[in-house]
């Protein structure tokens, strides 16, 4: 489900979810449906990554985090944050994994904030006018 909207996003094919730009739904017709499934599909994945501290359970995580930012949607954005939030509170006690969490979050933050600049100014404007 999240390749589904990665790939039509990176050959540039697809529909907007708003008129003002700032999200994206690919080929799917209505928001709130994927926008769910997204949801349901990183909270599972960040329990895996939890679970299971491996280079595929990273790649799936931010797999999934990805598409549901490309969602550009209030709560799709509001969710990621509480669900990393709530894994990093987690492993709090591991004083380590703690610090190496933070450190991947606040790069991973630094570099999708750059790939996505486009996308996040027009989120900016949106969220800003509605």
């Amino acid at each position: 489900a999240p390749l589904s909207l990665i790939m039509p996003r990176l050959f540039n094919i697809g529909y907007d979810s708003y008129n003002l730009g700032g999200g994206y739904k690919g080929f799917y017709y209505s928001n709130n449906e994927i926008n769910v499934l997204l949801i349901c599909t990183f909270i599972y994945s960040m329990e895996k990554l939890y679970k299971n501290k491996n280079v595929k359970s990273i790649i799936i995580s931010l797999i999934n985090a990805t598409s549901l930012f490309l969602i550009g949607s209030k709560t799709s954005l509001i969710v990621i944050a509480i669900v990393i939030l709530i894994y990093i509170f987690r492993v709090r006690k591991d004083t380590k994994l703690f610090i190496s969490i933070i450190t991947i979050t606040v790069v991973t933050i630094l570099i999708f904030s750059t790939i996505f600049n486009t996308q996040i100014s027009e989120m900016s404007i949106r969220f800003l006018f509605l």
